[in-house]
């Protein structure tokens, strides 16, 4: 199969909005490779573009490369891929995006598919970057409505921060709801005038999973298979139950993400955002990485 390229599919959305859910649902379609392990709730985030993209450099320079062999080829990601050490230096000199691609499809052939599937809810702002560089690429993103992004969100915080008091609560709401909305608007704006990317509800996919798949599987030009419905891994909830999960905002933090959303969607244009955006992140080369980039290694 020498010169074949599978096309990519990158899962978007801004994090606890499903896309773990509808990544692993697409990931059991056989002609849909995907990297994926229980101990990373299934389909695992490469979170390449955000953290590590440009973090070393120019990657034709040798000793920027070996750095950049000594984190990407020991993640998790690169070891599930099946790309030893020796491979990705046959792949020198090259760039960033060539390497991830090579990756992704040498993996694709391997699993017989067509496509290949990566799911990093951080890549969502990097959309319309992502399809310069795989100009073949497709979209899928998905959305959710706030207050459940928010209550998944906090209830995260708090599992790595503990009890945050009520003003910290409040920062922590606005801020993502901030990036909830700039997320949702990266999305829209692309598909306002882009066919490759295809939007979806969570609530629609949670009450007829079926529909919204099949949808997809057209989207893609794919044959529908009925075990996509099925659960392939344990359900990624922040809760335990309903109750919880309602329970965890109160009325007044509810409302304010609410007011807080209407707010910014009629009162801040996206040019502002995009601002405010790049003002507050991080350059890749400061980014820390997640604590679970190495967690496969890290367990041998």
């Amino acid at each position: 199969m020498l010169g074949f390229s599978a096309t990519p599919i990158f899962v978007l959305g801004k994090q606890r909005s499903g896309t773990t859910w509808l990544a692993n649902q697409l990931s059991a379609h056989p002609k849909i490779a995907a990297i994926a392990h229980e101990a990373h709730e299934g389909v695992h985030e490469s979170v390449y573009f955000s953290h590590l993209y440009d973090r070393f450099g120019d990657l034709r320079n040798k000793k920027n490369f070996s750095q950049f062999m000594e984190v990407f080829g020991s993640s998790d990601y690169t070891r599930l891929a099946g790309a030893s050490k020796e491979y990705l230096w046959s792949l020198w000199p090259t760039t960033y995006e060539n390497v991830f691609r090579a990756v992704m499809d040498d993996f694709a052939i391997r699993e017989g598919a067509i496509y290949w599937l990566e799911k990093s809810p951080a890549h969502t702002p990097l959309l319309p970057f992502l399809a310069k560089v795989y100009p073949d690429a497709v979209f899928i993103g998905i959305t959710r409505e706030i207050t459940e992004v928010a209550a998944s969100t906090l209830k995260m915080i708090m599992k790595s921060k503990g009890k945050l008091s009520p003003f910290i609560r409040k920062a922590h709401l606005a801020q993502h709801v901030f990036l909830k909305i700039y997320y949702d608007r990266v999305m829209n704006n692309f598909a306002y005038r882009n066919k490759q990317i295809m939007l979806i509800r969570f609530s629609d996919f949670k009450a007829e999973p079926e529909t919204i798949l099949k949808n997809i599987c057209k989207f893609l030009n794919l044959e529908y298979f009925d075990d996509l419905v099925l659960p392939l891994y344990k359900k990624n909830s922040s809760f335990k139950s309903k109750e919880e999960r309602q329970g965890l905002l109160t009325q007044t933090e509810k409302s304010f993400c609410r007011w807080a959303e209407k707010t910014i969607k009629i009162g801040v244009p996206f040019w502002l955002m995009n601002a405010a955006y790049d003002t507050l992140k991080k350059p890749n080369q400061k980014k820390q990485l997640p604590v679970w980039f190495f967690k496969l290694g890290r367990a041998d």
